[in-house]
């Protein structure tokens, strides 16, 4: 069994800027930027701002995690490159409704221009991060872990990835390429989850090989494929107890270890009871796909 070296890498309180994630950034501020100013602030332009300089706060209009600070700094910077942020609240920090989280100072025009890209970002990815602490914060201390997905707005994974490690979930699969993950699809296309499993472990590599199970047969068979890692899809809570005594059982047989995780209907109601029957880890898209922006505004006080 092979189970032992598909652990996802722990998740740190603030993530350190990679160059990918750099890259992925700066292009999507890009992005951003030329959609919303084209060909330009025609509003700004207009008011003779030229030379004069600004001063903004935000604030929150609804309690929650912060993420998104460094595409805001981003933002400005590329309207004027000698735009500073003073942050009251730090990334992965909690905050309150009607905190002020940052004093934001530079050319008038930029801070203008810049608005609401800067807010989008800011929102958008806060809300991430507060949606997947609501999760985590359910999950009792010392058993699963909250997993992400690949459900991610789509140009916006990699900053999606990391608010949902600021809010406390342990990034899964960054893409096709990191991982094996053998779901129904891929089964009905193989013909036979047997041949399908026997494929994709001669193909593996080093790369991580997950099998989506259905119901007890299933795993059955996955368990004697040498799956090593159990996708157990919307399953009951009731039937996620007997599952997971079925692979224990196998695992005290065969001498081996089988990583476990759940998936389908995770809410903040359901999670705390699928933690308890013993799986490692709990996946939840709706941490991305379903997240409610977090309320920002921007605020001229000079």
């Amino acid at each position: 069994m092979d189970g032992d070296d598909m652990t996802p890498r722990k998740a740190k309180a603030r993530p350190r800027q990679d160059a990918a994630y750099g890259k992925a950034m700066s292009l999507a501020v890009r992005i951003a930027l030329r959609e919303d100013v084209g060909s330009g602030d025609r509003t700004t332009a207009a008011l003779g701002l030229k030379g004069k300089s600004g001063r903004a706060r935000v604030i929150a209009r609804n309690p929650g995690i912060l993420a998104g600070a460094d595409c805001f700094e981003t933002v400005f910077r590329r309207l004027d490159p000698k735009a500073r942020c003073v942050w009251r609240i730090r990334e992965g920090g909690r905050f309150r409704a009607n905190d002020t989280i940052v004093i934001v100072r530079g050319r008038a025009d930029a801070l203008l221009t810049g608005e609401r890209t800067a807010l989008n970002f800011l929102g958008h990815l806060s809300g991430v991060a507060t949606a997947t602490g609501k999760l985590a914060q359910r999950i009792p201390r010392g058993t699963a872990r909250l997993l992400d997905t690949r459900k991610t707005t789509p140009g916006l994974r990699l900053l999606e990835k990391r608010a949902t490690r600021l809010g406390g979930a342990v990034n899964h699969r960054l893409g096709l390429y990191d991982a094996l993950m053998i779901k129904d699809n891929h089964i009905a296309a193989c013909g036979d989850l047997p041949l399908a499993i026997r494929r994709a472990r001669r193909q593996r590599g080093p790369r991580p090989l997950v099998c989506e199970v259905r119901n007890l047969t299933e795993i059955r068979i996955a368990l004697r494929e040498g799956a090593g890692w159990l996708l157990l899809d919307n399953f009951t809570v009731a039937r996620l107890r007997r599952a997971v005594r079925l692979i224990r059982e196998f695992e005290r047989e065969h001498h081996t270890r089988v990583t476990i995780e759940a998936s389908g209907d995770v809410t903040a109601r359901r999670i705390d009871a699928i933690a308890r029957t013993g799986v490692r880890f709990i996946s939840a898209g709706s941490i991305t796909h379903s997240a409610p922006a977090v309320n920002f505004s921007m605020e001229w006080s000079e």
